[in-house]
Parts: structure tokens; C-alpha cells; sequence
């Protein structure tokens, strides 16, 4: 809990005979022509045969591996691999993270 006193958007719905949550946003935030919109879409994806919850948290992570997926962090992977790999003098990984982190 997030200690918010906020109303918060919530669609019931059942998946595999379990029943399950999906929030559809705060209540100031998010008006009620959006919250029915998303519960339409959640509908959408339930008569496909989708569960909501879970395709809202595969999207969730799909976006946070595309941010993460930046020159920075695969030039901080191929430095560790090249330190572990022994293929580079510790002078010049040393190096290269120095460039990396200033330039």
C-alpha cells in the first residue's frame, strides 16, 4: 500500500474460474469516459482470451527492458564481458568506463 487516499478505478473480472482485479487508475487522474474505455479494452482482451492483468504486466516489462536496451548499458555489459573474458588489460576497462561515464 501506498498510503494514497485516492478512489482508484477497479475492474473485477474472473480468468481460469479465479477471480482477479485490474486497477484502471486514480480517480482524479483518470476521468470515468477513460477508466470505461480501459475496462472495455480489458473486456477486449478477456473475450480473446487474454488475461488482462497479465498482458498489462508483459507490456510493463517489455517497456522496461526497451529503456534499459541504451548504448550505455550494452557498453557497460560488453566492458564486464571483456574484463571477465580476460581479452582486455584492467588499464584500458578502467579506462573505457572512465569514457563512459564522462563523455
Amino acid at each position: 500500500m501506498s498510503g494514497s487516499k485516492l478512489w482508484v478505478w477497479r475492474y473485477r473480472y474472473r480468468f481460469a474460474g479465479k477471480p482477479r482485479n485490474l486497477a484502471l487508475g486514480p480517480y482524479p487522474e483518470v476521468s470515468l469516459k477513460e477508466a470505461r474505455q480501459r475496462r472495455d479494452e480489458a473486456r477486449a482482451c478477456l473475450r480473446d482470451g487474454v488475461d488482462p492483468g497479465v498482458e498489462r504486466k508483459r507490456a510493463k516489462l517489455i517497456a522496461e527492458l526497451s529503456a534499459a536496451n541504451t548504448f550505455g548499458t550494452v557498453a557497460e555489459e560488453y566492458i564486464e564481458q571483456s574484463w571477465s573474458r580476460g581479452s582486455k588489460a584492467s588499464v584500458t576497462i578502467d579506462k573505457n568506463k572512465f569514457f563512459l561515464r564522462h563523455f
